[in-house]
């Protein structure tokens, strides 16, 4: 104790790097790693209750201690603000940025957040008299055992319905994708599509969905694919 009398603040921060440099390449666990800054905490601690009040590292450590609480008692308000403003922007649904946020155009991979902030900015804009508000569903078709075997879904926005994912599994009756057209179709008419786009490969029979009603509109050839064909349907 007589040792750490004499000792010095800065002394116990470098003696605690070392500590922990050493932990480092010593690929030390975790757990002492993450003990070298609570042993020092310790240490620093109790030199306020067992040194003497003349011990320069006594008085070192609590000239330290007092700034620590004077910064505390300082970040108080702006630690309530920032929480305050973070509630806020909560319940309006804004995206709140960050400090480190790049400026310019930048790539999102998972829109999710985005389109439900877009949504409620159009929302405010338009004062909720938004007349294009997408609503997307799908129909499936289930066998005797409960598997899958097809589906398809829609995207319904002002009165035009657009159909891709069509999918049929091998197996499936041959009917099921005009079935699964035919359903789709029932149901945005439902929710007030007078008019369908359906998308399929030219490998996706389009025979099927000209049968059903459908007229080519457009074909697109993939630059490493088959072609894309753009088909419409007036539903009303």
């Amino acid at each position: 104790m007589a040792v750490l009398a004499n000792f010095s603040l800065l002394g116990l921060l470098a003696l605690g790097a070392l500590a922990w440099g050493f932990a480092r390449v010593l690929d030390a666990p975790k757990g002492a790693i993450r003990a070298i800054p609570m042993v020092m905490v310790l240490v620093a601690l109790l030199s306020q209750v067992a040194l003497p009040e003349t011990a320069p590292f006594r008085q070192s450590v609590g000239g330290a201690l007092r700034l620590m609480v004077y910064a505390a008692i300082l970040a108080v308000p702006v630690l309530g603000y920032r929480t305050v403003l973070r509630r806020l922007r909560a319940r309006s649904g804004a995206m709140p940025v960050k400090r480190d946020t790049p400026v310019g155009f930048v790539l999102i991979e998972d829109d999710t957040r985005l389109a439900a902030d877009t949504a409620g900015a159009l929302a405010a804009q338009h004062k909720g008299a938004v007349p294009w508000a997408p609503e997307t569903f799908s129909v499936a078709h289930r066998d005797a055992s409960g598997q899958i075997t097809g589906t398809v879904r829609g995207l319904l926005n002002m009165g035009l319905l657009d159909i891709d994912g069509l999918h049929v599994a091998p197996q499936a009756d041959s009917a099921l994708a005009a079935g699964l057209l035919a359903e789709l179709e029932a149901e945005g008419t439902r929710r007030g599509a007078r008019r369908a786009v359906l998308s399929l490969h030219d490998w996706q029979a389009p025979a099927l969905a000209a049968a059903a009603g459908y007229r080519e509109h457009a074909r697109v050839a993939y630059p490493d694919g088959p072609a894309r064909i753009t088909l419409t349907k007036d539903l009303a």
